[in-house]
């Protein structure tokens, strides 16, 4: 077999935090705290690693992802060595809301998940603000987090141009790109 240089891949699950983003508010007592937490430990059982599981978003946003049930499933989990349960962390509040809940080192000790686009349009669409703002936020959360000791990585958002998707145009699949911070 030919070297591609690849030593390594990561690979992450993101149904649960997905899902929770999406599941609409009449499914709630379906996916429950506790449904989120035995599918978590299922993954793990199966060899995942690296597991988004929360958002720490606005419940207007999210109702799956109130406070009361990011509390729930993280209780559930508690510390798993070995693994890193992810919580996405948007902006100022969510980050907030993230040492709130006590996800990190000194509590749960989730890796914090941030994201942003390439693209202004999707970032303003996504994040709610431009791309310059959003990074401007994440380097202030960034440098408190670290000095906190709390693991994190980048995920950076982009749409890809898909041969035979038509006219050049840019197809509206996301790639993500996880990349360690420290």
């Amino acid at each position: 077999m030919a070297n591609s240089g690849l030593e390594r891949a990561i690979v992450t699950d993101v149904t649960l935090r997905e899902y929770g983003q999406n599941v609409p508010e009449r499914f709630l007592p379906v996916f429950t705290p506790e449904i989120r937490a035995e599918i978590a430990l299922q993954l793990i059982g199966a060899g995942f690693r690296n597991i988004e599981v929360l958002s720490c978003v606005h419940p207007a946003i999210a109702p799956a992802m109130n406070r009361d049930a990011v509390k729930k499933t993280s209780e559930k989990l508690g510390r798993i060595d070995g693994v890193n349960l992810i919580a996405l962390v948007p902006n100022r509040a969510g980050y907030e809301a993230f040492l709130d809940l006590d996800l990190g080192p000194d509590g749960y000790d989730y890796t914090m998940g941030i994201f942003f686009s390439a693209v202004e349009a999707h970032n303003l669409a996504n994040v709610g603000r431009p791309i310059k703002d959003t990074l401007e936020e994440y380097r202030m959360i960034l440098n408190d987090a670290a000095s906190l000791g709390i693991q994190g990585y980048r995920l950076h958002l982009g749409r890809v141009r898909i041969p035979g998707s038509g006219k050049g145009s840019l197809n509206n699949a996301l790639y993500r790109h996880p990349q360690r911070i420290h």
